[in-house]
């Protein structure tokens, strides 16, 4: 467990749970992201470069039930997040168990229902999509890349952090088994290093956008990699 000082809260004692996502907003649907995420745990959103600002939003039941932020900015928690979310941070997608989050409910006010929408506005989640699907456009027509880079494929050893807090390595099936959203599991399943991009994209019936938009955060956490 780590302390994480929050405004509206003295100090917060969060467990990290199963990190589902783990990149900068600029390569990621968010919104995408957790219109899918049908679980409970709570979005982390960093701004390192000079003096460190955090937002920290808590999610059931695909609704936003605590808002926190710790920073420079004075506003109001939701407003301060939202203004984060607008400067380009890193975001984590953080799953928890039931248990750590009824645990969280007994010291901390989680108890607001707030729509996802609420974080963006529906004109900055039309404008965070067409950014992200433009990115992801340009990785898709770049054939002659892809096919000097060839198949993708899992590292050997998946790092991932135990209950401890400490680091382990498993092995591809093993962390498979432990991604409950059948969505991507299916995804990354066909990423077996005897399929390009393209043929995964074929293979799976979904969309370029989708497809990618569920390989490239793994890829950039270096769990992916291009077979050489």
């Amino acid at each position: 467990m780590e302390i994480l000082y929050q405004s509206g809260v003295d100090h917060m004692d969060i467990p990290r749970g199963e990190i589902i996502l783990e990149s900068p907003l600029e390569f990621v649907d968010l919104g995408g992201v957790l219109q899918k995420f049908k679980d409970r745990g709570y979005l982390e959103i960093l701004i390192s470069g000079g003096e460190i600002e955090e937002g920290y939003v808590f999610i059931e039941n695909e609704s936003i039930i605590g808002v926190f932020y710790e920073g420079k900015k004075k506003g109001e928690p939701l407003q301060n997040v939202q203004e984060l979310l607008r400067e380009n941070p890193t975001v984590v997608l953080h799953r928890l168990t039931e248990m750590q989050l009824n645990v969280l409910k007994e010291f901390y006010p989680l108890n607001e229902k707030y729509g996802l929408e609420i974080l963006f506005g529906a004109e900055e989640i039309a404008k965070q999509r067409e950014a992200v699907t433009e990115k992801r456009v340009e990785t898709v027509k770049t054939p002659k890349v892809e096919a000097k880079k060839g198949k993708i494929m899992w590292e050997d050893e998946i790092p991932i952090l135990t209950k401890g807090g400490h680091t382990t390595n498993i092995g591809r099936e093993e962390f498979l088994r432990d991604i409950d959203d059948p969505f991507v599991r299916d995804i990354l399943k066909l990423v077996d290093g005897r399929k390009t991009v393209g043929e995964i994209i074929k293979k799976s019936g979904h969309s370029p956008e989708d497809v990618i938009g569920v390989i490239e955060p793994y890829k950039l956490m270096g769990y992916i990699k291009f077979k050489r």
